[in-house]
């Protein structure tokens, strides 16, 4: 486990910057900073942390980036994704489809997936660069994420069901609503385990949940506040998401206090507390390797704790 008694603090603050994702190079050696104007930022380590150049990637908020061979892939409110050569700093490709703002991705080995508000689920193919299939939900989408399998994949969105897609039949494989009990909750984050097949869902109460991917056994939620923080209404802007570190031991995310989690996944219990930030923690990011901890504030400031 991460010893937390001996940890470094390292602080950045991006001003007049509201940083939207987040992300980490497999070596830890590159910290990548989306921010609501398009723009993406970079620290470097060599002996320490260094700023770089920003580069404009996105003509709107960035709301994920992602690393792969390489190569970063980014998407935005601009209905984009692009692919990233992240050393000759040069953009590859653009990727083209969606008719509204891109809420999430994620990728499994050479296949993109992408959610949209336009209702779309789309899929691309990073070697030859194009869609290989569109999907329509037909509401709102926050979010997507692969299972351990290629043809099936979680959909959510403003409501309180999950959603299992077979890409192979071209529909909902399996539907499970009442996920969350209060109608009134929608998932806002969620991430899956590769190695157990558990999904941790953030609800929009402030709730971890876990359940399995077959949706039937071993449904637990804990609390992840102490206190429920009263709803400024300011949650269906800021979106907090759900992170798990390469390995799995960690389940990471911050609060709209300011505060950072770090939990395991059997039990949720909280085995560090941070409060690095003054306002909301939009990602938190764990990697082994340089053993270090990413927050990043909504509000520019960015906390490595290495030790």
């Amino acid at each position: 486990l991460i010893n937390f008694l001996e940890m470094v603090l390292i602080k950045f603050n991006f001003k007049h910057t509201e940083i939207s994702s987040c992300s980490l190079s497999d070596e830890g050696k590159i910290v990548f900073f989306g921010d609501s104007l398009g723009n993406l930022r970079m620290l470097c380590y060599k002996k320490n942390y260094k700023s770089l150049k920003s580069l404009k990637l996105h003509e709107l908020e960035i709301t994920k980036i992602a690393n792969i061979n390489e190569k970063l892939v980014s998407c935005s409110r601009d209905s984009k994704l692009k692919l990233w050569d992240i050393y000759k700093q040069k953009v590859i490709k653009t990727f083209i489809g969606h008719h509204g703002p891109i809420t999430e991705m994620d990728i499994l080995e050479n296949c993109i997936s992408s959610t949209s508000e336009d209702g779309d689920l789309r899929l691309w193919d990073i070697r030859t660069k194009e869609s290989i299939e569109k999907i329509k939900h037909g509401y709102n989408l926050l979010g997507c994420k692969f299972l351990n399998n290629q043809n099936l994949i979680l959909t959510y969105g403003v409501t309180n069901s999950l959603y299992i897609w077979d890409l192979r039949m071209k529909h909902i494989f399996l539907k499970h609503s009442k996920i969350l009990k209060n109608p009134n909750s929608y998932i806002t984050s969620l991430c899956v385990s590769k190695i157990t097949n558990f999904i941790f869902i953030l609800d929009s109460d402030y709730k971890l949940h876990r359940i399995h991917a077959r949706l039937k056994k071993d449904y637990k939620h804990f609390k992840i506040f102490p206190k429920n923080p009263k709803k400024s209404g300011s949650i269906g802007k800021v979106l907090l998401k759900l992170n798990l570190d390469k390995e799995e031991k960690f389940i990471l995310n911050g609060d709209l206090s300011g505060k950072t989690y770090v939990r395991l996944p059997k039990n949720g219990k909280i085995v560090s507390q941070f409060n690095d930030h003054v306002g909301p923690i939009r990602e938190v990011l764990y990697n082994a390797t340089k053993k270090i901890i990413i927050s990043c504030g909504i509000h520019g400031s960015v906390v490595l704790k290495s030790y």
